[in-house]
């Protein structure tokens, strides 16, 4: 029995439990059971039967009229990944179980092909009465502007672009309800929720949404992904927002909405619409816009053993919610794995290629890759609960965050951080600071250290007691 069945029998069971034994939805599930089976031939008759729909579909323009157009496009917002970060990190930018939008299309060493996502097309068909005609004829008028979103030419014809976007439309539905309702499954569920952040593993938002509008699901797209991707993210396991009003290019970026820092104000975010209504221009820092601050900072022991900085577990809900208050550094807790390390590695490739954002996710690798040069450093933040690495043993987390990083430092245009840049060096130019921080360092280290210098002083006090207590006795003679 396939995934899509026991995906059907989970759904069916979780009806019977709110609607009770004699429901009439959950006879439904029975009659349907077998027809989800991508192995069954009712399956292979709709397939053919929604094929035949698709093939409808009058022809645009040959695929070779497309390149020129995607030239003078400015505002693609698919992308491959940039070659530099795909030679240093492959691992984190090839899809391995499942290939979304036309970069990995033909790669057949993925787990899941498209038979099986042609049986999630026929799940939301007859469960959720997608209504395909008016899906195709809504997106004949929308294709080019769908083709417009990759920032490279693809070479489909009309009838295979707009079919591959119907199943990896279905497909991504069909998770993200297994995933948000907590169904059990024989899927890789986290891999694959992974993978649909990926750069190169896209299609438009938009597209998801027309497909939503056509279905009787009560259920938001936009929603559906945030608590599914709050379900499974290893980035700190909060319930998923983003503010109103915010336009989403893909599910990648839709994941970046939520990451903003909770001290911008919604009214610091304007959102633009050129020719493609899909274009963000996002608040270009939280706090000093004009700062003259160096952008570097020392990292962690030395901020501790020269400055006395203190480091502590931020309470933000998003790890790029840095704040440094009177010597006090909060930095929100970050588990390091593969699993983030795949998410950062996207994000910043995200921003390097989409030029209408700002740089935020690649400032913070930057700052983070300053803090930690070396293993102590790791273990100074671990020990106060900001970091939990979850690497491999052969592996740390300055080697994690140096193959994060912009290989030039810190990104120019991104201004988020220079609250904290300000603040560090205004903390480190105030002689108090540095010399309440030799006193701890080299009086104050270690217990003995300690004891020795409250020693001497006590000793100090009773000599200064006995002495003044003897000039007394002397001039009262």
């Amino acid at each position: 029995m396939s995934s899509w069945v026991l995906y059907v029998e989970a759904r069916k069971h979780s009806d019977a439990r709110h609607e009770g034994p004699s429901s009439p939805k959950t006879a439904s599930w029975n009659e349907k059971k077998e027809i989800i089976d991508e192995e069954s031939e009712e399956t292979e008759k709709l397939r053919t039967f929604i094929l035949i729909q698709c093939m409808k579909i009058t022809m645009l323009a040959s695929a070779a009229s497309f390149p020129q157009l995607f030239l003078e496009h400015k505002t693609a917002s698919i992308f491959k990944v940039p070659q530099g970060l795909r030679e240093q990190s492959p691992e984190h930018c090839q899809p391995k179980v499942v290939s979304i939008g036309p970069y990995h299309r033909d790669d057949s060493k993925l787990l899941i092909q498209n038979q099986h996502k042609w049986s999630c097309v026929c799940f939301l068909y007859l469960v959720y009465r997608l209504d395909l005609d008016s899906w195709i004829d809504d997106m004949r008028r929308w294709e080019a502007e769908a083709r417009r979103y990759y920032s490279e030419a693809v070479s489909m014809d009309s009838q295979q672009f707009l079919e591959m976007l119907l199943v990896d439309c279905c497909f991504i539905f069909v998770v993200l309800d297994i995933i948000d309702k907590k169904l059990s499954t024989a899927l890789p569920s986290d891999q694959i929720m992974l993978e649909l952040l990926l750069l190169g593993n896209q299609i438009p938002f938009f597209v998801l949404e027309k497909l939503n509008k056509y279905t009787s699901t009560p259920e938001d797209i936009t929603q559906l992904a945030l608590h599914s991707f709050g379900n499974i993210r290893t980035l700190g396991g909060r319930q998923l927002q983003i503010r109103p009003g915010m336009e989403k290019v893909h599910l990648l970026h839709l994941f970046r909405l939520s990451l903003y820092p909770a001290d911008i104000e919604s009214s610091a975010i304007d959102v633009v619409h050129p020719p493609l209504h899909h274009a963000e221009v996002e608040s270009k820092a939280p706090a000093v816009l004009n700062s003259t601050a160096p952008r570097h900072v020392p990292s962690a022991t030395e901020l501790q053993d020269r400055y006395a900085v203190k480091f502590k577990k931020g309470t933000a809900d998003n790890f790029l919610d840095i704040q440094f208050r009177n010597g006090v550094m909060e930095i929100p807790f970050l588990q390091i794995s593969n699993y983030s390390g795949t998410l950062l590695c996207n994000l910043i490739a995200f921003e390097q290629c989409y030029r209408p954002i700002e740089p935020r996710v690649a400032t913070y690798a930057a700052f983070m890759d300053c803090l930690i040069n070396k293993e102590s450093d790791a273990d100074l933040l671990e020990s106060n609960g900001i970091l939990l690495n979850r690497l491999p043993i052969s592996r740390n987390a300055a080697v994690f965050f140096s193959e994060m990083s912009p290989r030039a430092g810190f990104p120019n245009s991104s201004k988020y951080l220079d609250h904290v840049f300000e603040g560090i060096h205004s903390y480190q130019n105030n002689r108090w600071n540095r010399w309440k921080a030799d006193l701890k360092l080299n009086y104050f280290s270690n217990p003995w250290v300690s004891l020795s210098v409250v020693a001497g002083a006590v000793l100090l006090i009773v000599g200064l007691i006995q002495t003044w207590y003897s000039v007394l006795a002397y001039y009262h003679r």
